[in-house]
């Protein structure tokens, strides 16, 4: 279903197979890769998802944005073996060129496709079995580069197929569902409603990109059921829609950390909030919780996940987080195609989020491994800061960067939007804040700078913060 009309899933999926059979004729194999540019709110991408698994090829979304040289390079770090170029009529059902939709063009200028990579036998996890995996690669996930740094995921047929079983589970999803779809489908959390839904039988409402006030109509002139988010957008949701429509029963939040001020104004107001904890590594959430009134937001692990992570009230430090799952993908991607890269020996991830388990066995996320600062010899986690901050009235968002310090080892600057001024900011920070949690420079922004998937850009507001901090120093400390 697109937002000025709809695709019948019988028709979605004949034309999948008729696009099956011409990327057949036109050279694709089992077991190749093709880059495919994202287009907006038509079931082009939806009908090249379809094709290529009926082909057990494997699908690389990218941003319809990037020039040649761009995806050159893309093609290169993971080993692609063709671009597809879609035709002009690839959404009008019916046209003569529609089964066809575009052709498939050799990576990297090569007349030929590469050779189909061969997989190792295996890598081992815990227990001696296999997971190394002849399973067929169905996709190849850049990562959201929140940090600055991008990877690409390798994920089988198989982890993506755990994957959704074990969340349509969870949420309950349906054939007589609709997921609205407003995040980028190059990343995970947009791509992953497509495959949950074509499982699941339900319906998808496409949306080119995030626009609150839309957003906010289509949740009452259609019958959506699922929603998915990230922080920021329910925020601005917010703004336009005050209440939900009776027929919502899940509002997905990931992405980044949801400020508990900011989740207690959407529960008050009606919002079925879903927190769900994950990572393109694992096809989208392994962990989530329904939530309620009560703030709780350890999350529930989904079936089938194994994970290594200190007890919260044994008074050991909170540790990055180690997991193993059926859902988690064959490695990092390289040109080789081979897998493993990433994981140990054994097939365990160890990911850059610090976490915990309560006495329950549930996951508590306390920040990231790699955000933790040491500042006149005390460890300090800027993610709990944040939390305080953003609770103050008038703090609408706000972000801590530490920044190296010659006396200190480093020092903390405060990012911030929001009604209240720098000064009484500054006031509530030195009554409540102990001297190494003190933010020692606070700027306020009018535009919070954001990735495509709708992440806070964190890599543009280091150098947001180097830069002020350049300039005024601790004169406003």
């Amino acid at each position: 279903m697109l937002p000025d009309g709809q695709i019948a899933r019988d028709e979605l999926f004949a034309r999948g197979h008729e696009r099956a059979a011409v990327l057949r004729q036109q050279g694709l194999r089992g077991g190749d890769l093709v880059i495919c540019q994202v287009g907006g709110a038509t079931p082009e991408l939806s009908l090249m998802q379809t094709a290529l698994a009926l082909n057990a090829a494997a699908l690389l979304p990218v941003a319809d944005q990037l020039e040649s040289a761009q995806l050159r390079q893309i093609a290169a770090q993971v080993g692609a073996d063709w671009w597809w170029q879609p035709g002009d009529d690839f959404n009008r059902p019916g046209a003569g060129g529609a089964a066809a939709g575009g052709c498939l063009i050799p990576a990297g200028g090569k007349s030929e496709p590469v050779p189909r990579r061969a997989w190792p036998e295996s890598i081992g996890d815990s227990t001696g079995e296999a997971i190394g995996r002849k399973e067929p690669l169905a996709l190849v996930v850049q990562t959201s580069g929140s940090s600055g740094g991008r990877k690409a995921a390798m994920l089988s047929g198989a982890a993506l197929r755990a994957s959704c079983e074990r969340i349509n589970q969870r949420l309950g999803l349906g054939a007589e569902d609709l997921w609205l779809c407003a995040l980028p489908r190059q990343h995970i959390g947009g791509l992953a409603i497509g495959y949950r839904c074509a499982l699941a039988g339900a319906g998808m409402l496409l949306h080119a990109r995030f626009d609150a006030a839309r957003v906010a109509v289509d949740l009452w002139r259609h019958p959506v059921t699922h929603l998915s988010l990230v922080p920021a957008m329910l925020a601005r949701l917010l703004e336009e829609c005050q209440r939900p429509p009776d027929w919502l029963r899940v509002v997905l939040i990931g992405g980044q950390a949801l400020d508990t001020g900011l989740a207690r104004r959407a529960l008050a107001a009606g919002w079925p909030l879903h927190l769900g904890y994950g990572m393109t590594e694992t096809c989208s959430f392994i962990a989530s919780r329904a939530l309620n009134e009560n703030g709780e937001q350890a999350l529930e692990f989904l079936p089938d996940v194994r994970v290594e992570a200190p007890r919260c009230a044994s008074g050991y430090a909170a540790a990055p987080l180690r997991l193993t799952a059926p859902m988690l993908m064959s490695g990092y991607a390289n040109p080789e195609r081979r897998p493993g890269h990433g994981l140990d020996d054994q097939g365990w991830l160890s990911t850059g989020d610090l976490a915990c388990l309560s006495d329950a066995g549930c996951l508590c996320i306390l920040g990231r491994a790699d955000d933790q600062l040491v500042i006149a010899g005390v460890n300090v986690q800027p993610g709990l800061i944040e939390e305080q901050i953003r609770h103050q009235a008038g703090v609408s968002q706000c972000t801590l960067v530490g920044l190296p310090e010659p006396v200190w080892g480093q020092t903390l600057v405060a990012l911030y939007q929001g009604t209240i001024s720098v000064d009484a900011l500054h006031h509530w920070c030195r009554e409540h804040l102990p001297g190494p949690q003190r933010p020692r420079l606070l700027v306020p922004l009018e535009d919070w700078p954001l990735l495509a998937s709708g992440k806070d850009d964190r890599a543009r507001l280091r150098l947001i913060a180097a830069d002020a901090w350049r300039q005024h120093g601790c004169a406003s400390a």
